[in-house]
């Protein structure tokens, strides 16, 4: 029944980006760190010459000054030998004393994070564009040459790294390299509801409709096999309880949608991204998607 129960919310939690799912936090980017280092063709390991490598270095990008080098993330720390271990082997010329970067070009999202609502930079006053892939990046600069204040998040691949493994990863562009933060609000995976657990906003008290949502999953399963037959097995009974079910989820999107409003801001994307910053539009008429009154 448990399953049945979980079956339901996932459903329901798919219909709409709903108010218990709305989440915030920050990305967090440090100065970035120059030095020397010794890098070696086709090896792992980085040695620290006239850069000292620290236990927060783990998880942060790397690369040497030659141009056109390709970053690397940083993977362990060996602070008594100054060494650092990246995410792969160096593809670089070796070379002793060769000037060196530790940056924050990549962020990992929580575990628990869905989609994007927005991201901010409230340095600047914009929003960062969300939508562009890894590919558009790599024919825009596939050197990866560009810094400065970043207008963009990449989407690039699931986190390698041990601590975060399966975590979405994104990549920040033009890469930032001192210190600035970047809150921003997203839609989070539903949780697994546990047996004792309450359920979220307005579900608090509509603990029915996921009753319904249950009874309906109850009714479509067969049973484990020919001799063991569900008693309850009744397809006519399931598609009943499925359109109640959705029924309800109906009504509680209309409830919902008084609490936090999407249809309208969904269908009439209003507001400008980066470059664009808040004392552009408030010095132009811009109106609703870029027409003016």
């Amino acid at each position: 029944m448990q399953s049945w129960v979980q079956t339901a919310y996932r459903h329901l939690c798919e219909k709409r980006p709903w108010a218990w799912l709305r989440a915030e936090a920050e990305f967090l980017i440090d100065n970035q760190r120059t030095g020397t280092v010794t890098a070696t063709y086709k090896s792992a390991t980085i040695q620290g010459v006239g850069l000292t490598f620290v236990a927060a270095d783990v998880g942060r990008q790397f690369r040497v000054a030659t141009s056109g080098s390709p970053v690397y993330t940083i993977t362990a720390v060996d602070l008594a030998l100054n060494r650092a271990t990246i995410d792969r082997l160096f593809g670089g010329t070796t070379a002793t004393a060769q000037s060196a970067t530790i940056l924050d070009a990549y962020v990992t999202l929580p575990v628990d994070f869905g989609r994007f609502i927005a991201v901010l930079d409230p340095h600047n006053g914009w929003r960062l564009q969300i939508w562009e892939t890894d590919d558009e990046l790599n024919a825009r600069d596939a050197q990866r040459s560009s810094t400065g204040n970043a207008f963009a998040l990449v989407s690039r691949r699931l986190s390698s790294l041990a601590a975060t493994t399966g975590q979405v990863q994104y990549e920040l562009w033009p890469y930032q390299t001192t210190q600035h933060n970047y809150p921003y609000f997203y839609v989070r995976r539903p949780e697994i509801l546990g047996p004792s657990q309450l359920l979220p906003g307005l579900l608090a008290h509509r603990g029915d409709i996921l009753q319904l949502g249950a009874i309906a999953e109850c009714c479509d399963w067969p049973g484990p096999d020919a001799e063991h037959r569900n008693p309850y097995y009744n397809q006519v009974l399931a598609r009943m309880k499925r359109d109640q079910f959705i029924s309800e989820i109906n009504q509680l999107e209309i409830r919902d949608e008084e609490v936090y409003l999407t249809w309208l801001s969904t269908a009439l994307e209003r507001y400008s991204w980066a470059p664009y910053d808040s004392n552009f539009m408030q010095n132009h008429d811009t109106g609703w998607i870029g027409q003016t009154w």
